[in-house]
């Protein structure tokens, strides 16, 4: 499972630094991926990586409600409205499942053009006083503990996430 960090640091040197300081904690750079960023980002919201995204939540959404209302639209037109000559549960079952499918593609493309909330708020804050965003994806708990300890001896305001 990839954990993503995301830190706000006052300055390019400060976070340049930091980047270094990972190699002298042991980790190695196979092991993770910095991307560097000043302010917003540079590309703008359409080309967002998808774990700077909300899509996660957008699919969980998504496919939560989406079952949710194909249930009930199968169980309508097999049951009460009598559309199509098959059992009620047969009509409830695939609604769900096509409720599943729809709610998972919708949720993950509405998901997808959101950026995070967290990275959003670092990235506003480092517009406002001039800092630099660096994100990190590591491969484990032990590198995003290490990459956190070693941002925070730095001066980073630090989120984190599971992707």
């Amino acid at each position: 499972m990839k954990h993503v960090l995301f830190a706000e640091f006052p300055d390019q040197p400060t976070a340049e630094a930091a980047i270094r300081d990972l190699a002298d904690e042991g980790i190695r750079e196979s092991r993770y991926r910095v991307e560097l960023q000043a302010g917003p980002h540079a590309g703008g919201e359409d080309d967002r990586p998808l774990s700077h995204t909300d899509a996660r939540s957008g699919v969980a959404i998504g496919i939560i409600l989406a079952a949710i209302v194909g249930g009930v639209m199968g169980w309508l037109v097999t049951g009460p409205l009598g559309l199509f000559a098959v059992g009620t549960w047969t009509g409830v079952l695939t609604g769900v499942v096509l409720g599943l499918a729809i709610g998972f593609t919708g949720g993950l493309i509405s998901g997808s053009m959101n950026p995070d909330r967290k990275l959003q708020g670092l990235e506003r804050v480092a517009a406002r006083e001039g800092g630099v965003v660096a994100t990190v994806e590591v491969d484990g708990q032990h590198e995003e503990e290490s990459v956190e300890r070693v941002f925070a001896a730095r001066g980073a305001r630090i989120a984190r996430r599971v992707v």
